[in-house]
């Protein structure tokens, strides 16, 4: 539908469907499961939001594609050629991200060619069975959604190859998980106004359970909309908290009406900065009245995490918060274990 959800992250829906465009510059089988490329269509499908296409960029060719709505996010897994180096950097310098899985060590002089920087030898790593992830930077807007405890549990993924890449010669880089021998894993490095996001090892089987973990879509997901600037788009709302009305529109100097999920309206005043505190879960609708932003944005809002945690408080718990506990002496205790001793054996 319009409004979806997951792990309890609300995705605000806008009420019209953009244009999506990524570019995959690599070597791969599309039609090959053991290879990155398969996997493409299905982490950005089509949505009630959004319609994406993948466009593959030819190694002959020297022109990045550019359609004509815009490139939103380039997926590079191979080495690039010298003039498709330069393309990609005036991607680069315009704002754009790429997302760089080099498919071994020969290939990651391209993240210092990107950079500007001069190249430093990458190496695969020793690995004695498998990684797996740790230290991750939930304060990252694309990994926040994972911070509640109940999603923040990465040791699950195994990798069994990975990259070894030097990142000492660009200071501006962010690690956003490292790998649990210490090498970085995945890392955000700023190129101009735009970004390259290394991941040092891909979701080919042959390097890892990637394709399969189930926080892969949405974290790719996330990325695609970190670069394209929807970041500000997902919101996480529960009962009784503020709704502020910029993290939902731009237009914030018109009157908006907010149609609750009980059908009944609340009018928004222009320059309002908070939208509501909403009373109880559902979606909601908050629609533009001026003829200048006839916008409609639909979000949705949750009860908060704690009220699923029902699991019981412990005895110890209880007492330190004062509450008076009834105690069997030792006697009734084992009276009643014969009396139940004796029922079972009747």
């Amino acid at each position: 539908g319009d409004d979806f959800e997951f792990d309890n992250v609300c995705y605000v829906s806008h009420g019209r469907r953009r244009e999506v465009t990524i570019v995959y510059l690599g070597s791969d089988d599309p039609d090959d499961p053991k290879q990155q490329r398969f996997y493409l269509e299905p982490l950005f499908p089509d949505t009630a939001e959004r319609d994406v296409q993948v466009i593959d960029w030819e190694f002959e060719a020297a022109q990045m594609p550019k359609p004509e709505n815009g490139v939103q996010l380039v997926m590079l897994s191979e080495q690039p050629r010298g003039d498709q180096i330069a393309g990609l950097r005036e991607y680069l310098n315009s704002g754009g991200m790429i997302i760089f899985v080099p498919a071994g060590p020969e290939e990651c002089g391209a993240l210092y060619e990107l950079a500007g920087v001069t190249p430093v030898d990458a190496a695969e790593a020793d690995v004695d069975d498998y990684v797996m992830l740790t230290g991750v930077d939930f304060d990252h807007p694309v990994l926040s959604p994972f911070v509640d405890p109940r999603f923040s549990d990465f040791t699950k993924l195994p990798f069994w190859k990975h990259r070894r890449i030097d990142l000492s010669s660009l200071p501006a880089s962010r690690v956003l998980a490292r790998f649990d021998d210490g090498d970085p894993a995945i890392a955000e490095v700023p190129v101009g106004p735009g970004r390259v996001v290394l991941f040092a090892a891909g979701w080919r089987r042959e390097d890892s359970q990637l394709a399969v973990w189930s926080k892969f879509v949405p974290l790719m997901n996330g990325l695609l909309d970190y670069g394209s600037g929807q970041m500000q788009q997902r919101a996480q709302f529960t009962v009784g908290e503020n709704v502020p009305l910029a993290s939902l529109t731009a237009e914030t100097d018109t009157p908006f009406e907010l149609r609750q999920p009980d059908g009944s309206t609340l009018e928004v005043e222009s320059g309002a900065e908070f939208v509501a505190e909403p009373e109880e879960p559902g979606i909601y609708v908050l629609t533009g009245t001026a003829e200048s932003a006839r916008e409609e944005v639909r979000f949705a809002v949750n009860l908060a995490a704690s009220e699923s945690r029902t699991d019981p408080l412990e005895d110890e718990l209880l007492e330190a918060a004062g509450v008076k506990l009834a105690r069997k002496n030792a006697e009734a205790s084992n009276t009643s274990a014969a009396e139940r001793e004796r029922q079972l054996q009747n």
